[in-house]
C-alpha cells in the first residue's frame, strides 16, 4: 500500500512539473519563463508534496500505535502465562505438602497423583473426604492426617481458583488455544475432584467444565 501511495506521488508531481510543456512545441528558455516556471513549481508540486508527507505521517503515526497497542496486549499475556505458571507450580506443592502417602488398592501414591491423575477417578474419595465431613463433630481416624489432606486440597483449590481467573483473562485479550488447551487438559480431572468434593463453587467449575471445553472444541 506505501508502495502505491509513494508511486501516485511520484506521477502525480511529474505529470504537473511537465504539464506547462504540454501546449508548447519550443521550450523557451529565457529568463521570464523560468521564473515563472519556478513559481508554477512552488504553487503546485509543493503542496502535493506537503500533502504526501502529511499523510506519511498520520500513517506512521497509525503504525505505531498499532504496534505499541500489540507490544502492550503482548506483554499483558506473557505477564499472565508467567502468573499460570506460578499457581501451576503452587497447586503441585500444595498437594505434594506433608509429603501425604495414600495407600490404594494396596499401592502408594502421593495426593497430587490422587487428585490429578485419571487412573484414580473412582478411587480419589477413598483419599480424601468430603470437604464438610472435616467440620462435622465426629471421631476420625488419624486425625493429623486428615487434616493435612485437608489443608493441602483447600490451599489447592484456591490457587487453582486464582488459576481459573488467570486463564480468564488470557481468552478475553487473545484467540490462542494452545495455553488454555495445556492447562484445561493437564487439570481437567482435577476440576472435576474438587467440585465434587465441594472445595470449588459451581461458577469456577462451571466456567471450567462449561466454558473452557466449548471453546476449545
Amino acid at each position: 500500500m506505501s508502495r502505491i501511495i509513494l508511486s501516485l506521488c511520484v506521477l502525480l508531481c511529474c505529470i504537473l512539473a511537465i504539464a506547462p510543456f504540454l501546449n508548447i512545441p519550443v521550450m523557451p528558455t529565457n529568463i521570464a519563463f523560468i521564473s515563472s516556471y519556478g513559481a508554477y513549481l512552488s504553487g503546485t508540486v509543493a503542496p502535493c508534496i506537503a500533502l504526501f508527507a502529511y499523510i506519511g505521517v498520520l500513517k506512521a503515526i497509525r503504525l505505531q500505535r498499532e504496534q505499541l497497542e500489540q507490544l502492550s496486549e503482548e506483554t499483558k499475556k506473557q505477564e499472565i502465562i508467567r502468573g499460570l505458571e506460578k499457581y501451576d507450580s503452587l497447586i503441585k506443592e500444595s498437594l505434594l505438602n506433608h509429603s501425604i502417602s495414600i495407600e490404594i488398592e494396596g499401592h502408594q501414591y502421593d495426593l497430587y497423583q490422587v487428585m490429578t491423575m485419571l487412573y484414580f477417578e473412582t478411587t480419589y474419595q477413598q483419599a480424601v473426604k468430603f470437604k464438610n465431613n472435616y467440620f462435622e463433630k465426629k471421631e476420625v481416624q488419624n486425625i493429623v492426617k486428615e487434616a493435612m489432606v485437608f489443608e493441602a486440597v483447600a490451599a489447592a483449590s484456591l490457587y487453582f481458583k486464582r488459576m481459573s481467573e488467570y486463564i480468564s483473562e488470557y481468552k478475553r485479550i487473545s484467540k490462542d488455544n494452545l495455553v488454555v488447551g495445556f492447562y484445561y487438559n493437564k487439570y481437567q480431572s482435577l476440576a472435576i475432584r474438587l467440585h465434587t468434593l465441594g472445595y470449588i463453587e459451581s461458577d469456577t467449575y462451571d466456567f471450567w467444565e462449561k466454558k473452557l471445553n466449548k471453546s476449545l472444541k
